[in-house]
């Protein structure tokens, strides 16, 4: 919504002012605020931005917005006005409605006390607004008998009592025929209003009852004027209204609503009764995501839904629906006038969209597909222009600007033939699919100059991309980094290369990346290009995940500096390229951040950096582009976890189940958010359940032989150790293995992944004796490899062993890993601190002593960490004090800060989890029955609250085991 257009002016240090001058940043900000708990609002906001005066901005929406602030008294009133309350009717976002009695004359009404009190003049707005609905006497809506304010300061308005069924009940046992004729009474009822000069401004089907007799009636007529609101906003920008059934012009704030907005409504509720859907999707949406999606979007026509809707009654209830005003028809009157017409089967005074104007619907209804194309178009038509202009100066420019001519006619001819490729009737086939077009582009592109080939495929190759086809949009960068070669253009050139390894992460190892990336490193035609930086971060990335973080940190000091000189104008033929680039950089700081290395800024410095980011960059890219998607997970994601709370995984679960059945668990969207939560999760050490669910469904939905599916299993596998559900089971990483590595697993990291996962599902699985076997395999396979390859191998068979009870064997590899990590010139101080400490846990509970050498001398390091969870840290020491024989007190001394930080209300519940384990197995080594008892309490509780503990993890801690059964006993029914 545009809040300059909603707002009027006002002294410039308002608020109101602030609010639209500032929407951009605020509403990001107000929608978070508003997805969460009141009560830690505040708090939340105050870890989002610092500016005081954005915050008083929220502070004003949210208290106009706020429940609590608009409340109604519970207890019921005895009089409102001169009306004698005998019951409550029901209750909505806009106040109570109660059954009343009039004394004079004697009557039932029905009284509506508004949630509102306090404004200046509202008696004498009320009193005029009572005259005006006073002229409104139709059949067809509820009279409004007085509007005044209560002795407490509250609007009411007495209506005539009717007795009946709000329309949805109603017409659920109606004939279309039937449902048609209602609706067009409805529509002679508005258009009763609309002739005497009242808007409704809030038609929907709970506004609308029909009595037994089948007579609609309209309630409600002119709120909104007595509110004194002209448009969606308060003064304040708060929403009013009901998005759903809002014109477009309403949910962007364009202007006061007049009778055509009421009419789209009408046509919101004609749709509604046909197909019994809603046009736009808006269920599960909040408030301001639903007025973005009514402001911006086009429904699609009727006949999509239900064929036989095909013909005059699609054209009446979409002209009703037209996103611009004077597309709709005039009246409410006009609308109920071709209603009667299909009924009556004669001709009706709507016309069909045209050719141009069913581009443009299809164009808002498919903005991912045709953005690209558009876009193109667009920057073509300038380029024409220029050409023109350059057509007309000196003799001397004249070849130039005949040349710039050409390549201009040249372009837009390129994208005739590829659009004709695309057109049903033109192409001869009733459905051409856009992948289609834009595969065959490349073969329709052979005549056309160079110049204008050039750009054209690399438009068409971003649109492969913004598809999620990258194995077609590589091949086509490919073509144009050939192309661009050819002619000289280094930008272009630049831009595709970086284009196509980005695409090729998904298709290619990491090590094949590197090696892509070390060479297009050294080529001086990348200096000074904003690409430049591109594959500088995506060539650290890689390094990363193989475990070699000089190299890393190298690459991104280099991406910093080059960043920091890099061309800050917009690239014309590549508009998002600068921000996702940005964002890149953004992201792989991440994991420095979190350990604490070298070169890495602070914690909050990375917070406020986050932020601030996604607040200028967001904007930039439609509302599902995978990478807004990943900034504003991080950035609502982040925060919250680092601070111990679990909200965020709630809302971006939330997000991923609204969308999974319009999308799919493979949609580009729904990856983004799980790669982003993947990202929260790791860099916190947090633990989730459903969450990794979501991921495993999605990489089970994958291709299988994708090497994608096989990155996306083993990425799951680590969650063997929480829950068996939340991870592949190892036959299964096995099968997505063989078509990616069955000739390149020796070389490709990938395959040498999977295989040390697919050892530790098999000990997670109790297959000990396979997973020692393979793992005594890859040891002698990978035992003498220099870099991580060997901590692996080693870390592995001290876990395996350690599950299979093997306690020496487990000490001896633990031992090699470590010092393994030690002696690496790879890894920085933070990453061996922290491998050890994950290594450490190989050696519990026969090796405490020596967790104790390792860990104690690190503790205030690793404590230090962003990313260290402190409550596993806590449990790890002080259980293994416990058990070398150190006092009791001294452990509970190390853990009692973590159990303070538990009970607050929002933290995360494996925090507590945490805690609960480490006092059972600390109080059970003490023999303490009483402490052991309290904590037992604890563990059921937890589960009562919905923590979902896998037995195999209860299986493994005989204290847990202990406990649970314990809480069964206490659990159990009587038997006595």
């Amino acid at each position: 919504m545009r809040m300059d257009s909603s707002l009027p002016e006002a002294p410039e240090r308002t608020p109101r002012a602030l609010i639209r001058q500032r929407w951009r940043e605020l509403r990001p900000l107000m929608e978070g605020a508003l997805a969460r708990p009141s009560r830690v609002r505040a708090a939340w906001i105050r870890t989002q931005t610092s500016d005081e005066t954005l915050i008083a901005a929220l502070d004003t929406l949210l208290a106009d917005a706020g429940e609590e602030e608009v409340s109604e008294p519970s207890a019921l009133p005895r009089q409102i006005g001169r009306y004698r309350v005998l019951r409550e009717l029901g209750r909505g976002g806009m106040g109570v409605v109660y059954l009343a009695e009039q004394a004079t004359p004697r009557r039932l009404v029905a009284v509506k006390r508004l949630a509102l009190a306090g404004q200046p003049g509202l008696r004498a707005r009320f009193a005029r607004e009572a005259e005006l609905l006073a002229r409104l006497a139709h059949a067809g809506i509820a009279q409004v008998i007085e509007a005044d304010v209560d002795a407490d300061g509250h609007p009411f308005l007495a209506m005539e009592y009717v007795e009946g069924v709000d329309l949805a009940r109603h017409a659920a046992g109606l004939t279309r025929t039937q449902r048609l004729e209602l609706l067009a009474r409805i529509a002679d009822a508005v258009e009763h209003a609309h002739a005497r000069g009242v808007v409704h401004r809030d038609l929907k089907p709970s506004n609308i009852l029909v009595t037994a007799d089948g007579q609609p009636k309209v309630l409600d007529f002119g709120i909104g004027q007595e509110l004194g609101v002209s448009s969606t906003l308060t003064q304040t920008g708060a929403l009013l209204g009901t998005p759903a059934y809002m014109s477009p012009e309403q949910a962007a704030g364009e202007g006061a609503a007049d009778a055509r907005s009421d009419v789209y409504a009408l046509g919101v509720i004609g749709y509604e009764l046909l197909v019994d859907r809603l046009p736009l999707p808006v269920s599960g949406l909040t408030p301001l995501e639903a007025l973005r999606v009514v402001g911006n979007d086009t429904p699609l026509p009727l006949a999509r839904h239900d064929p036989s809707l095909r013909g005059d009654l699609d054209t009446v209830i979409g002209t009703a629906l037209a996103r611009e005003r004077r597309m709709r028809y005039a009246s409410a009157g006009a609308f109920a006038d071709d209603l009667r017409r299909v009924l009556a089967h004669e001709p009706i005074h709507a016309r069909r969209p045209g050719a141009w104007q069913r581009l443009r619907l299809y164009a808002r209804r498919k903005p991912a597909l045709v953005g690209a194309l558009a876009l193109a178009l667009a920057s073509l038509l300038v380029g024409t222009g220029v050409a023109l202009r350059y057509a007309w100066v000196a003799e001397a420019e004249r070849a130039r600007a005949q040349a710039a001519l050409e390549t201009s006619q040249g372009t837009l001819a390129a994208l005739s033939r590829v659009l004709s490729a695309g057109n049903p009737v033109l192409a001869g086939t009733p459905e051409v699919a856009f992948r289609e077009v834009l595969a065959a582009a490349p073969a329709l592109l052979d005549e056309v100059p160079p110049a204008a080939r050039l750009l054209v495929l690399y438009r068409l190759a971003l649109a492969q991309a913004q598809i999620g086809d990258n194995a077609a949009a590589v091949a086509s960068f490919e073509h144009v980094i050939e192309l661009a070669e050819r002619q000289g253009e280094r930008a272009l050139w630049a831009q595709a290369q970086w284009r196509r390894l980005q695409l090729s992460l998904p298709l290619v190892s990491r090590q094949s990346l590197i090696m892509q990336g070390e060479a297009l490193l050294s080529d001086a035609r990348l200096a000074g290009q904003q690409a430049l930086v591109g594959i500088q971060v995506l060539t650290a990335s890689a390094h990363s995940d193989l475990g070699r973080e000089r190299r890393t940190a190298e690459l991104l000091a280099a991406a910093e500096r080059d960043w920091a000189t890099a061309p800050a104008t917009p690239t014309p033929d590549d508009p998002s390229l600068a921000a996702e680039i940005e964002i890149d950089l953004l992201i792989a700081r991440l994991e420095g951040v979190s350990r604490a290395l070298p070169g890495s800024p602070t914690l909050p410095d990375f917070l406020k950096r986050l932020r601030e980011a996604a607040l200028r960059l967001a904007p930039a890219f439609p509302a599902e582009h995978p990478q807004r998607l990943r900034l504003e997970t991080l950035a609502d994601g982040l925060p919250d976890a680092y601070a111990g709370g679990a909200g965020w995984r709630a809302r971006v679960a939330q997000a991923i189940e609204r969308d999974r059945a319009r999308l799919g668990l493979t949609h580009p969207a729904i990856l983004a958010r799980l790669d982003a939560a993947d990202i929260v999760l790791l860099a916190t050490m947090s633990v989730d359940e459903t969450l990794p669910q979501l991921a495993l469904e999605s990489a089970r939905a994958l291709p299988e032989g994708s090497r994608q599916r096989l990155r996306r299993l083993i990425m799951r596998t680590g969650w063997a150790e929480v829950n068996p559900r939340f991870s592949p089971r190892a036959d299964e990483v096995q099968a997505a293995m063989q078509p990616v590595c069955s000739h390149t697993q020796r070389m490709d990291d990938d395959c040498i992944i999977a295989q040390f996962d697919r050892a530790n599902l098999l000990a997670a699985e109790g297959r000990h004796g396979e997973s020692l076997a393979l793992l005594t395999r890859l040891a002698a396979e990978f035992g003498q490899d220099a870099g991580l390859v060997r901590v692996w191998t080693h870390a592995s068979l001290a876990h395996a062993h350690s599950r299979s009870g093997r306690a020496e064997e487990a000490a001896a590899h633990a031992e090699r890993a470590a010092t393994l990590m030690l002696e690496s010139a790879d890894l920085f101080e933070p990453t061996r601190d922290v491998g050890l400490m994950r290594v450490a846990w190989s050696l519990r509970p026969q090796r405490c002593d020596r967790v104790l050498e390792w860990i104690e001398p690190r503790a205030e390091r690793l404590a230090s960490y962003p990313g260290t969870p402190g409550d596993v840290l806590a449990r790890l020491l002080a259980t293994c004090e416990v058990r070398v024989g150190r006092p009791v007190a001294q452990a509970l001394a190390r853990l009692a800060p973590w159990v303070e930080a538990a009970r607050k209300p929002g933290i995360d519940p494996w925090v507590r989890f945490e805690m609960v384990n480490a006092h059972l197995e600390i109080f059970d080594l003490a023999g303490d029955q009483a402490g052991f008892a309290q904590w037992a309490e604890e563990l059921a509780q937890l589960k009562r609250d919905g923590l979902a503990l896998d037995p195999t993890l209860v299986r493994r801690s005989p204290w847990l085991q202990r406990a649970d059964d314990a809480g069964a006993e206490v659990g159990a029914p009587s038997t006595h």
